[in-house]
């Protein structure tokens, strides 16, 4: 869902490509996609049919040096599809201007460039560039780069980060590279290794996948784990966020506009995620040991991967689950008995780290838990939970035109499951989300203390 979507326009974007019919959706202020959008839904819809749809315009000659403080400045731009302006290019500026010139100079300038405050300090560039970045708190503020793994980080660590945002910072959250598309977590620790800014105004948030858990078994986990610039999800991934068992439900209504509960998820989930985890023990144990072929993620996920879920009764899809994984438990203790012992001490060591055979399920592979499983079981609730509705509004309809019109809304309200969970922040009162929390926190008491 985005925060505005403005449909049936001819867009021309800049490039030098023909103008073509095409929707703009924006989420947070930034544009989020273009294309057909005909199925989204957003928060404000803007038909832009017979209209045309352009990135914003920039004035390269304008005199706006004064008008800039004016109360207002800015909508009768809008209205023509400003959005940047370039001051004194031409050498014909109100700064720099001081002594017994000044009266003289603005005299001169000010039919061209707008009068200036009394107050306003125009006696240098510098003194008139204080002055414009207090019309604009945010660029008064100072910056603190946040470099994210890829597109899909960008809105989890947007919502973190803004939660300390106050008159005196604010944060930018952002891909790692400003020349290339090149995205992923290998960039963003290479663009964060060898820089001085690290700590002072850049900091690193990536997923944690195993590298929490293996605790610097590795030369990326040692960095990670050590670096208290580098912020990790602890566990796997945003997914298993998105994922929180106790935010499903809310999902579900979000896209059904049903409230009704059919199934348990947090008790599905905890119980999908006891018959995970020994089996789960022995592949983070290999890892550790820098073993990635004996047992590797791809085979584990094999094991845990739900099959389709009878609502009727969800819990024959563990059954089954519970069968494979007690197989290729057995495979491995009987290959590798020499290993038991220290995979049980291994599950002693994670649960100290928040890991235990309840919550497994936030460590395992993001995008397989929310594909393989949660998904799984989203999509047929949803399916019933939308019937339903479909069902009662049939009922309750008193004539076909009723009916047709008040089906017709409900499916336009409807919001694709997937969508949604991608959207899904009601991972704030999950437990690894207040540890991040705690460690932004304690980041900027440290930064704050060394700037004093």
């Amino acid at each position: 869902m985005f925060d505005y979507l403005i449909k049936n326009g001819q867009l021309i974007d800049g490039t030098g490509s023909p103008a073509r019919r095409a929707d703009v959706g924006i989420t947070d202020g930034k544009i989020a996609a273009i294309g057909d959008l005909s199925a989204a839904q957003a928060g404000t819809v803007i038909d832009a049919a017979g209209k045309t749809v352009t990135p914003g315009f920039i004035d390269i000659h304008r005199h706006a040096d004064g008008a800039a403080f004016r109360p207002g400045f800015g909508e009768w731009e809008l209205c023509q599809g400003l959005t940047t302006i370039v001051n004194g290019n031409c050498g014909l500026s109100i700064t720099p201007c001081s002594g017994p010139y000044r009266g003289e100079i603005e005299a001169y300038l000010t039919p061209v460039t707008g009068e200036l405050p009394a107050d306003a300090d125009c006696s240098s560039m510098q003194a008139y560039l204080d002055a414009a970045r207090k019309l604009s708190p945010k660029r008064a503020r100072r910056r603190i780069v946040a470099y994210v793994e890829s597109y899909d980080d960008i809105a989890f660590w947007r919502t973190l980060l803004s939660e300390f945002e106050n008159e005196e910072r604010y944060f930018q959250v952002m891909l790692p590279s400003a020349t290339s598309l090149a995205k992923g977590k290998k960039m963003v620790l290479m663009n964060t290794l060898n820089t001085s800014e690290l700590g002072r105004s850049l900091i690193a948030c990536v997923d944690s996948d195993y590298d929490f858990l293996l605790q610097g078994a590795t030369k990326v986990s040692h960095r990670i784990n050590k670096s208290p610039y580098i912020f990790q999800t602890y566990g796997y991934a945003i997914e298993n966020f998105h994922c929180f068992a106790d935010s499903l439900h809310e999902v579900c209504v979000q896209a059904t506009l049903n409230d009704r509960h059919i199934l348990d998820f947090p008790a599905f989930l905890k119980r999908y995620s006891q018959i995970a985890y020994p089996l789960f023990l022995w592949n983070v144990w290999f890892y550790r040991q820098h073993d990635t072929h004996t047992f590797p993620m791809y085979d584990f996920n094999a094991c845990v991967r739900l099959q389709e879920i009878n609502l009727r009764h969800p819990y024959r899809s563990l059954d089954e689950m519970q069968k494979t994984v007690s197989a290729k438990l057995s495979e491995l203790q009987a290959r590798f008995p020499r290993y038991i012992d220290r995979v049980e001490q291994l599950g002693t060591e994670l649960e100290r780290l928040g890991l235990t055979p309840d919550n497994t399920y936030l460590y395992i592979q993001g995008h397989h838990i929310m594909d393989c499983v949660v998904l799984k079981i989203l999509i047929p609730v949803c399916t019933v939970l939308r019937r339903e509705r479909e069902q009662e509004i049939k009922r309750l309809a008193e004539h076909n035109e009723q009916f047709r019109n008040e089906l017709t809304g409900y499916e336009n309200s409807q919001v694709n499951v997937s969508v949604m969970l991608k959207k899904n922040s009601g991972y704030k009162n999950l437990y690894l989300y207040q540890w991040l929390k705690e460690d932004i926190m304690e980041f900027l008491e440290r930064e704050e203390q060394s700037r004093r």
